[in-house]
């Protein structure tokens, strides 16, 4: 059934190692199950905005998992999907913000009672409408037309700037990125500490390590896939 479906023997990999690609792929991109929570609410930085932190992380995980296994079940293409970083800062920092001015100036206005609406809410709103236009737009084509346009530079310069920023992130967890005034000592009484070695080994898992498990051993499809089209004329 699944030879039927995905057809494993064609681009050479098995079941067993698409499971084990399957964990790999999880593994990797978990860390979003806590993150998203934290951003969203604002507790990341210090500044609750009223989301829940446990609505948003069911949230993140239900959208994760649907978006998953439409792109394996029904494109049959082993990609996972998740809520992108990045987009998350954008809407803490910029959407409700702006939805709490707006709000304020209403409010101000005797159009809408103060407390009626959070400004979280108004922003959600926005990216729920512009979700549908972004569908719409995907639906006629045009998304398709506007990415052709973009050059391939500067599309992998958008994921390694992405890679770079959730790497800044992970830096800064592991206080190896601060902001202190005597920094030297901070590094001495804090970075260089054994129970620091293990963040160290993650983060020469992740810039060495795991770029080739997962060109060449986890996702042996996507090898496949690639060496099938190089073939073409």
């Amino acid at each position: 059934m699944l030879e039927r479906i995905f057809r494993l023997r064609e681009n050479g990999t098995t079941a067993a190692t698409e499971m084990l690609a399957g964990l790999t792929t999880f593994l990797t991109m978990a860390y979003i199950i806590f993150l998203q929570p934290a951003v969203l609410s604002g507790l990341y930085f210090n500044n609750p905005n009223g989301m829940d932190p446990g609505a948003v992380m069911t949230a993140t995980c239900i959208s994760a998992a649907l978006a998953t296994a439409i792109m394996g079940l029904y494109a049959r293409y082993p990609i996972a999907q998740a809520p992108g970083m990045g987009e998350n800062f954008i809407f803490v920092l910029s959407a409700v913000p702006a939805a709490a001015v707006l709000i304020d100036a209403r409010v101000a206005a005797g159009t809408l009672q103060a407390g009626q609406v959070a400004p979280w809410q108004v922003a959600l709103g926005v990216i729920f409408i512009a979700g549908v236009l972004f569908l719409a737009l995907s639906l006629l084509g045009v998304r398709e037309a506007i990415l052709d346009v973009i050059s391939p530079s500067m599309r992998n310069g958008i994921a390694a700037g992405i890679g770079l920023f959730i790497a800044f992130i992970g830096f800064q967890g592991a206080s190896v990125i601060v902001a202190a005034e005597d920094a030297d000592r901070f590094y001495r009484r804090v970075v260089l500490q054994p129970n620091r070695l293990v963040e160290y080994a993650n983060a020469l898992n992740a810039l060495a390590i795991e770029p080739i498990w997962w060109s060449w051993v986890a996702c042996p499809s996507l090898r496949g896939m690639w060496e099938s089209g190089k073939e073409k004329p």
